[in-house]
């Protein structure tokens, strides 16, 4: 007899499914695949966020991380900040938003203290 206890977590910006079973099969490729498309689902609508906002306030003015987290998770942004970050990256390694540090433009392998997001120029 197999037995399945399924709990679905929000933790540290990443949904996270915690499966207990025994045996093995389909019901745990199913929700590993759901948990995939949980997460993927959760950092689609961050980068939505982040272009959205970014393209609203124009290449002359940037948007803190942190309002971000806190426009999409306001009973618990703190939590989200890394998968904000994360993001964020991404879209600036694909060139669709900047990352600066008072002003300047910064290597997203050396972030260190707040930084903030900018739309990119042209």
């Amino acid at each position: 007899m197999n037995w399945y206890i399924l709990n679905l977590d929000n933790v540290s910006a990443t949904y996270c499914f915690t499966v207990y079973w025994s045996g093995a099969g389909i019901l745990q490729n199913q929700l590993e695949m759901a948990c995939v498309l949980v997460v993927m689902q959760g950092k689609k609508e961050i980068a939505e966020r982040i272009l959205a906002v970014a393209e609203q306030r124009g290449a002359d003015k940037s948007t803190c991380p942190s309002e971000i987290a806190r426009m999409l998770f306001p009973g618990h942004w703190r939590e989200q900040m890394a998968a904000v970050m994360e993001v964020a990256i991404d879209l600036c390694n694909n060139g669709k938003i900047l990352i600066t540090q008072k002003g300047k433009e910064v290597d997203v392998k050396k972030i260190k203290g707040p930084v903030r997001i900018k739309q990119v120029l042209g």
